[in-house]
């Protein structure tokens, strides 16, 4: 790289915070997914948004492309530097500003790790709901970016329903906010649901007022074992529209819970031959009564069908023990050298069944393995294409494998992603559910926010840099 545009790039941030050794970049190669590291020429670390809007106008001038980095923990490649160039990271970017509890907002830089955040709300009283698995790494603003979700989204939104406003950098090098810091707002376009979910195409989030609720008091959980699949399926559905509104329905299949098993502390209820399914039921309240009927509403429910048993739980520990089925699965996926493909298509709830047997087809005509878990009540039920490392990158039968899974999904009125974006990862598939003036549409505006093409380019539309 030209070593003028080099020490440009320090006199913007500080000699200490660019760096161009291999040893520093190769971290900041690769992501979560499964793509092999990229390499880039070299990484900068800025420390506000006029700094990073300075380091636009530079690469602007020398047409090299930036990729923003957050904490690395996407699955569709969304942070890999797949043009080389810069790589930006936002660590620095570490503050929690306010904690607003009168009026229910919290201002925060995005680099903030999403459980910093969540514990920084907890001492205060307060709660963010929709923070996604990957909360112990992931960063705030590629949560943001991802309009990333979890386990409670289907009672509380995902990250789309929690942002206020945001201060953006955008790639020609001025700084705009996109909305204000109310709860309601009909005031032109909505740019900020537009740039959640941008997945770092249009500009680098670099500030967040996100919305905030006092913490409930009361928490349950239900395991509930299904000797049929269908059965669990048809549950979720009487679950979701007869019963005080649970903050989470998570279902983990037979495939699932075999290779969990080893991973599990004694004593785990319901692990035997005669289960196909368990649903993983959370309520969370604010007050005893409204607890106690949820419960009771939702037992009523199960007696209609035939359940292996239902495991009840309501202190810490014993919540605790329960939620350790699902948390350990990405574990139990990851041993022993194997890696995974997570196929994050989305149907709607009453296909979830139909979409599940057209899953197993495909994988044992493919003679492959996949899993399936994750969160039932929204349609967004985790597949889990496991691979050994010599199959990671059998591109031509994967891309099959998925091309039919993610056209079935489609065709029941689903999407081929509910909640970790297109990134690089899933380009080839966009067709299958977006018509080419879509595509036309999603290009044009890139090109009103990045005239040269410069930041993130290579993602979601492949385009690279404009001459």
């Amino acid at each position: 790289m030209h070593e003028l545009f080099l020490q440009q790039l320090k006199e913007i941030t500080g000699d200490s915070f660019v760096f161009d050794a291999e040893d520093i970049k190769a971290g900041y190669a690769r992501d979560h997914s499964l793509h092999q590291a990229c390499p880039f020429d070299v990484l900068v670390k800025p420390a506000t948004a006029r700094q990073i809007a300075a380091i636009f106008c530079l690469c602007n001038q020398y047409k090299v492309p930036v990729t923003p980095r957050g904490g690395g923990t996407g699955v569709t490649g969304g942070a890999l530097p797949v043009a080389g160039g810069v790589v930006l990271s936002l660590e620095r970017l570490n503050r929690i500003i306010e904690i607003d509890v009168p009026n229910r907002y919290a201002i925060l830089e995005t680099g903030v790790v999403t459980q910093v955040f969540c514990e920084a709300l907890e001492a205060a009283g307060m709660y963010f709901p929709v923070a996604p698995g990957s909360k112990g790494s992931s960063f705030i603003g590629g949560n943001i970016a991802e309009n990333a979700a979890g386990a409670r989204s289907c009672k509380y939104g995902t990250f789309k329903d929690q942002v206020l406003n945001l201060e953006v950098v955008l790639p020609t090098g001025e700084i705009i906010y996109t909305g204000a810091n109310v709860y309601k707002n009909a005031t032109g376009f909505n740019l900020t649901h537009l740039f959640t979910g941008s997945e770092g195409m249009l500009g680098i989030i670099t500030r967040a007022v996100l919305k905030i609720i006092p913490r409930p008091s009361k928490t349950s959980v239900l395991l509930v074992g299904f000797k049929e699949l269908e059965q669990a399926c048809q549950a979720v559905l009487q679950l979701a529209g007869n019963t005080i509104k649970p903050s989470c329905i998570e279902m983990i299949t037979r495939e699932a819970i075999d290779i969990t098993l080893p991973f599990l502390p004694a004593g785990y209820p319901m692990l035997g031959k005669e289960t196909n399914a368990l649903l993983l039921l959370e309520w969370e309240e604010y007050a005893e009564p409204v607890m106690v009927q949820a419960i009771d509403n939702a037992c009523a429910i199960l007696e209609g069908f035939d359940v292996v048993d239902i495991y009840s739980a309501d202190t810490t520990p014993e919540i605790a023990f329960i939620w350790r089925l699902r948390e350990i699965i990405g574990e139990a996926m990851t041993h022993n050298g194997h890696v995974y493909r997570d196929i994050d298509a989305c149907v709607p709830p009453a296909r979830l069944y139909d979409y599940l047997k057209a899953v197993n087809q495909a994988a044992k005509e493919y003679d492959r393995t996949v899993i399936s878990f994750g969160h039932a009540m929204d349609g967004n039920l985790h597949t889990m294409l496991l691979l050994t490392a010599d199959q990671a990158y059998d591109a031509a039968n994967t891309k099959e494998l998925l091309t039919a899974i993610f056209t079935a999904a489609v065709e029941m009125g689903g999407v081929i992603s509910g909640e970790h974006g297109i990134g690089c990862l899933q380009q080839d598939f966009l067709p299958l559910q977006m018509s080419t003036k879509q595509l036309s549409i999603l290009q044009q505006i890139k090109n009103v926010f990045d005239p040269n093409g410069i930041l993130n380019p290579g993602k979601l539309l492949s385009q690279g840099l404009n001459n």
